[in-house]
């Protein structure tokens, strides 16, 4: 089951916890995240919105979590409530926790009004990925920066992202390397960017 918000107050509470998580005008390589986290993976933007990789699975493990209710799925840019005055809809997705990668990729792709191109894969710039009542885990995505960033406490999913390293999450140092983001263009990546990344993502 999937939902775009169209109640203020449900949009209200994913907001409040989305301004618990993230600064919502910020983007690497500043620290994005208000909550302290243990462990930060990176992965490149576009693989989220295909089948490959074990990355909606691993958010699938933090969701399903005892009593941290709906996974949220918030649009950070556009600013989600600028979807409400055309489709009374906000740019916020509820969906089950029990959703399989497969309904994942259905909500980034499910636009919030019947017959126009304004899913979340086409128009958000940037967007989160969160549990309802959890500051445990936070998924950050920047479309210009091509960019995915999980942050989590949680060690068992943290063991199951580390078997999976080098080949579909990377370490921030790894990042920074592989993965440099669009507007810088030149390799190696200026090294007071790389130190800030570093700082603020690294071991």
């Amino acid at each position: 089951m999937l939902e775009y918000v169209d109640s203020l107050e449900e949009f209200e509470h994913a907001k409040n916890i989305c301004n618990r998580l993230v600064e919502i005008d910020r983007t690497v390589p500043a620290m994005v995240f208000k909550t302290n986290f243990d462990y930060y993976y990176f992965a490149e933007y576009n693989m989220l919105f295909t089948l490959r990789g074990p990355y909606w699975e691993h958010v699938l493990m933090l969701a399903r979590k005892p009593n941290i209710g709906q996974i949220v799925f918030m649009v950070l840019d556009p600013d989600p409530e600028s979807y409400y005055s055309w489709c009374n809809r906000y740019g916020t997705v509820l969906t089950d926790p029990k959703a399989e990668k497969e309904d994942i990729l259905e909500i980034l792709s499910v636009s919030p009004k019947e017959g126009t191109g304004d899913a979340m894969c086409f128009i958000a710039s940037r967007f989160v990925v969160f549990s309802e009542y959890s500051l445990n885990w936070c998924l950050w995505a920047d479309r210009y920066y091509e960019v995915a960033i999980l942050a989590i406490n949680d060690c068992s999913t943290q063991q199951a992202i580390e078997d999976t390293l080098n080949n579909w999450w990377y370490s921030a140092e790894q990042a920074i390397d592989r993965l440099p983001p669009l507007p810088f263009f030149v390799k190696p990546i200026p090294e007071h960017i790389r130190k800030e990344f570093l700082a603020n993502y690294g071991d």
